[in-house]
């Protein structure tokens, strides 16, 4: 078994051909004393594409500081290609030292502290679906929306430790992980990479200061409650859904432009209710993140706001008089992201956690 690297204090540039690195050379490259500027490539690429063409099986769960070492190119390199790479201190002391990041039973805590799984739906899957079993301490999380095969290849290239995706990438059975769909490669490449994966979805949805309430602070508001109150005697305030009373009635023009600022988007889906148009005032709107469909049926509110909803719901609820918005399922939800970034960095200060938001996530939907 090849020794783990446990020390990237120093930094030295080199150049070398990929039939030549073996691993006397690449701990070699350890002790020089250059610093110089990093790039994007994590260390277990180039071991991995070493490794792979001697047709060796190398363990990369025991690289401990897989951020040390990082290629000029974005590309694995071919039989006898100069490689320009060099050594960053990144993490300056020993990389498996405990007072470096925080446990994932530490980090699940905080997690579940802010929305408690019990806010969740009963048909949900949420928590904490992949454990490493092997311990190691967590110092980048990854935030996504979709834990999508694009969104693996980034956190693998970020060297990241626990994902945080908001929708379950594990929800229907798995009989199997193998390489035969997309999920179940995710699932192997977290197992081979040792990142976990925790999932809140719907209790990021109910809990006070989650995700719809992000959402219905994109309009001033009188007040605000939860559609469907939770049942769990957990945090006030508590449920599916927000009803918002407006502090002054709105034209519908107005909240299409309140609703695109908010999400960030160019355009939106409306449909005007029978007998009204874009100036007809409204006061209040009902809005659900995601599908809400089976939490805003029924309710009293002048305007619906969701990602989507089933076609004759739409029809229902413009007959009765109720105007609806559609963004597409996962613009609606999104934008939380950034601001649980900026709680989770405060609330994991002090642990040297790096708490960063997904730049390839996105809605497979656009408006073309």
């Amino acid at each position: 078994m090849y020794p783990p690297i446990t020390c990237c204090d120093r930094v030295q540039r080199t150049s070398v051909t990929i039939e030549s690195l073996n691993w006397q050379m690449i701990l070699s490259f350890l002790s020089g004393n250059k610093l110089q500027q990093t790039c994007s490539v994590p260390l277990k690429c180039l071991i991995n594409a070493w490794y792979n063409k001697y047709n060796c099986s190398y363990p990369c769960r025991n690289i401990q500081n897989s951020k040390a070492l990082k290629f000029v190119t974005n590309q694995l390199p071919k039989d006898n290609q100069k490689l320009d790479f060099y050594v960053t201190r990144e993490y300056s002391v020993m990389a498996n030292a405990d007072s470096y990041g925080l446990s994932l039973n530490d980090v699940i805590a905080k997690l579940d502290n802010f929305a408690p799984k019990s806010l969740a739906e009963s048909w949900d899957n949420v928590g904490l679906l992949v454990e490493p079993v092997t311990k190691k301490n967590v110092r980048k999380i990854l935030l996504t929306n979709d834990l999508t095969e694009d969104v693996m290849e980034e956190a693998v290239n970020l060297c990241t430790d626990l994902i945080i995706s908001y929708h379950p990438p594990i929800f229907a059975l798995l009989k199997s992980i193998t390489g035969r769909t997309w999920k179940e490669r995710i699932i192997a490449t977290c197992l081979e990479n040792r990142i976990a994966v925790y999932s809140p979805h719907t209790s990021f949805d109910a809990v006070s200061g989650g995700v719809n309430d992000w959402l219905a602070n994109g309009f001033e508001t009188e007040s605000v409650r939860p559609l469907i109150q939770s049942d769990s005697v957990s945090p006030r305030g508590a449920g599916m859904g927000r009803l918002c009373y407006l502090k002054i009635p709105l034209p519908v023009m107005t909240v299409v432009e309140l609703v695109k600022k908010r999400l960030n988007l160019l355009k939106i889906r409306l449909a005007l209710a029978r007998h009204k148009h874009m100036e007809s005032p409204v006061s209040t709107v009902a809005l659900c993140a995601g599908s809400g469909s089976s939490v805003l049926r029924g309710a009293k509110a002048d305007l619906y706001l969701t990602g989507e909803m089933q076609h004759h719901d739409i029809l229902d609820a413009v007959h009765r008089g109720t105007h609806v918005i559609l963004c597409d399922h996962s613009n609606t939800e999104r934008g939380f992201l950034k601001v649980f970034a900026e709680k989770l960095s405060m609330d994991l200060s002090g642990g040297n956690v790096e708490v960063v938001v997904s730049q390839i996530d996105r809605d497979p939907l656009q408006v073309i």
